[in-house]
Formats: C-alpha cells, sequence, structure tokens
C-alpha cells in the first residue's frame, strides 16, 4: 500500500510538467537553402511555423502558419488554413522516428516552393521565443560557428528565431540605446521566458 501511493505521488510531477515529444525544432538543408519547422504540440493539437530561407542575397524566405489536428493513426496533421497560410497552400506534415516528413504544395503566395519539401530532422526539443541569458557572459557567432566580439550578459532578453544542430540559437538581441545584434547563441546559455508575461 505504502509503495503503491508513493508511486503515485512520484508520478505526479511528471504527468504535469510533460511535453509533447512532438513539440521541437525540425531542418531540413538543401545546398544553399533551408527549412525550419517549430512544433507546439498540446494533446491532438498542432501549431506549427514554417520557415524557409532561399539561401539569396536579397534575403528571400518564406514563412507558414499553420494549425491543425493529429491524425494519431497516421501520425500526421494536415494545415486546416485558419492561422494565416493563403488558401491555396496545402502543408502536411507526418511525424517519423527521426523526425518528419514535410510535403508543401502550392505554397508559393507565402514564398515556401514544393521544392523546399523532404524529411526533416529534429534539432532541438524547444521553441522560437523569447528567453533570457543565464550565463555571466555568451558569445555571438558567426554562421560558421566562429566566435565574434559582440555578447549579451546575464539577464539580457534576446528573440530567438531558429535553432540549430549542435546546441545552437539563432538570436536577436536589441540593447538599450536601439543597436541590434544578431547571431547564434548556445542554448545552454538561455532559459525560455513565458512569453504571456511580457
Amino acid at each position: 500500500m505504502k509503495i503503491s501511493i508513493l508511486l503515485s505521488l512520484l508520478w505526479i510531477p511528471f504527468t504535469v510538467i510533460a511535453q509533447s515529444p512532438l513539440t521541437g525544432t525540425y531542418k531540413r538543408i538543401s545546398g544553399e537553402t533551408s527549412c525550419t519547422i517549430s512544433i507546439d504540440a498540446k494533446k491532438s493539437e498542432i501549431k506549427f511555423q514554417v520557415f524557409a530561407w532561399w539561401g539569396r542575397d536579397d534575403a528571400k524566405h518564406g514563412i507558414i502558419d499553420g494549425k491543425g489536428t493529429l491524425d494519431e493513426i497516421n501520425n500526421s496533421v494536415k494545415d486546416d488554413h485558419t492561422n494565416g497560410a493563403s488558401s491555396e497552400c496545402n502543408t502536411h506534415l507526418k511525424f517519423t522516428t527521426k523526425g518528419l516528413t514535410a510535403t508543401f504544395r502550392d505554397c508559393m503566395a507565402d514564398n515556401v516552393p514544393d521544392d523546399f519539401s523532404g524529411d526533416f530532422i529534429k534539432v532541438s526539443s524547444v521553441l522560437p521565443g523569447n528567453y533570457t541569458v543565464i550565463s555571466e557572459q555568451s558569445y555571438f557567432y558567426t554562421d560558421s560557428k566562429a566566435k565574434r566580439k559582440a555578447f549579451v550578459m546575464y539577464g539580457d532578453v534576446v528573440n530567438v528565431q531558429t535553432f540549430d544542430i549542435g546546441g545552437w540559437a539563432y538570436a536577436t538581441y536589441i540593447n538599450s540605446t536601439g543597436q541590434t545584434t544578431t547571431g547564434y547563441l548556445k542554448i545552454s546559455s538561455l532559459r525560455f521566458l513565458n512569453n504571456d508575461s511580457q
């Protein structure tokens, strides 16, 4: 009797704080282009944001905000077109053991051509948003992960747009004079802020 009560008490915190294993950031790189999909899964409701980087000098990119209901039999979700994507755009996400397979059809109005479709690997279990710096100093790094002179300090707030393989977050910091710094920071130096409290 005592053992079953103890096990019940130990199980409660884990069920309350458990996050869906689908939640996180997924990435596909193909040549100069890359595409990132952020998934926020709550029970069977899936919200997602697709960020497609064309790899061009003019910084052309595409964004799709979507949501749908998880089909647990097929482990997939189709956009229900209520979250901002053009009505012609069809997005289908199928979750796999390694990540997900995304299919985009007729999404050029959102700057996401069909050739961004493919297999995505999970690079992080966290989502983009506002983060606070929890280390004394955290340096920015270039795309090739070379350390820069710019850094943020404990307590500074940065906005993370995407994540990369190896524990990296691409972030923007705006200081008190309005100067903007962008680059990669180590995820280990950041803690997620509840954006609702901002």
